[in-house]
């Protein structure tokens, strides 16, 4: 991530560069970026997603607490997306400076926020994988900013480049890739800043309560957390991604204890959880594999080539066979009569 200056907006922005390094390295001159032997099919397709993510945000997110993305271009043979840059502190030292732990009144309208962007991201198939204390950033202006969107591969272990986890509050389907991740894994990692901010606990990693759940109830580290909220955090912390709670909307009306409001958040359908990878396209360089598509009647230059090379190629096979017809009818017989013909005059000698 590049600190930078935007002449033509007058304002300082930072500039984040797509380089994982396990799949390129940079150039010997400084800027370029190559990439190494057998990592181009999944670089390309890592960029591919890396530009349909931030495109979709430039394009649908404006109004959302993500932290606003202005510009994505390609140069240097990867992609660089231009963002705003903040001026505050984390969530985390917010809450240092605010003795450890506040409580539900004290942050409930940053969860409303958070809640109703991560629905937006949800709908559009974008999960953000990287909710922490640690990435939700307080403004001097007091405004809550979710940073650190990333590409599927950079949150989730062994996907073959660098992941970045938050300990407490990636879910536990982030540590195998064999799980599936969805708007339930968000659920879980909101739920645990929710437990964080409101007990002063960093809660225990999900790997290890796999086998050993050590998290202490979220009404039993703090009394003073409202009975609904406490029971929406438990749902939504639940380690075995099928058994948490699934969707924005149900997390809504737990944490707000009311009917469902749709001023507030749009719900997400219940009965679909929504494609992991973004639904929108766009090129960077270098140029991305292209989905396969179905043949077109209308034959192409190709094919017309190929048709050619196939009858001239039965063109000659007629040629030949033409050939050995014409010494079966014509030649043969001649042979026989000339060979006839020499047998007579043999006798008469």
């Amino acid at each position: 991530v590049y600190l930078a200056y935007d002449t033509a907006e007058d304002r300082t922005v930072e500039i984040k560069e797509f380089m994982p390094d396990t799949l390129c390295k940079r150039a010997d001159d400084g800027e370029n970026v190559l990439v190494r032997d057998g990592g181009l099919p999944l670089y390309k397709s890592y960029l591919s997603e890396f530009a349909d993510l931030h495109k979709t945000i430039i394009s649908d997110m404006a109004a959302s607490c993500l932290k606003r993305e202005f510009n994505i271009f390609s140069a240097n043979n990867t992609g660089y997306v231009v963002s705003e840059h903040l001026n505050g502190m984390t969530l985390e030292d917010y809450i240092a400076q605010n003795g450890g732990k506040m409580q539900w009144s004290d942050i409930s309208d940053w969860v409303r926020k958070i809640l109703a962007t991560l629905d937006d991201l949800h709908e559009k198939g974008i999960v953000h994988r990287g909710i922490s204390p640690s990435t939700l950033f307080v403004t001097k202006e007091g405004r809550l900013v979710m940073t650190s969107i990333a590409i599927s591969a950079a949150r989730t272990s062994d996907s073959q480049i660098n992941c970045e986890m938050f300990p407490g509050y990636s879910a536990s389907e982030q540590y195998d890739l064999s799980e599936r991740q969805g708007s339930w894994t968000d659920i879980y990692a909101l739920s645990a800043v929710m437990y964080n901010a409101l007990t002063g606990i960093t809660p225990p990693d999900a790997g290890s309560r796999k086998d050993n759940d050590t998290l202490v109830p979220p009404a039993e580290a703090e009394s003073t957390i409202p009975a609904n909220v406490a029971e929406a955090i438990t749902d939504g912390m639940r380690v075995n991604g099928s058994e948490r709670t699934h969707n924005i909307g149900t997390l809504v009306q737990q944490l707000f204890d009311k009917a469902y409001d749709d001023s507030d958040t749009k719900i997400a359908d219940p009965d679909n959880d929504g494609p992991i990878s973004p639904i929108v396209s766009v090129k960077l360089e270098p140029e991305y594999p292209q989905r396969e598509k179905k043949r077109s009647s209308v034959p192409t230059k190709a094919d017309i080539k190929k048709k050619k090379q196939h009858q001239k190629k039965m063109s000659n096979i007629g040629t030949v066979i033409g050939i050995v017809i014409f010494f079966s009818l014509v030649a043969i017989p001649l042979l026989a009569e000339v060979q006839n013909g020499i047998t007579v005059l043999s006798e008469k000698s």
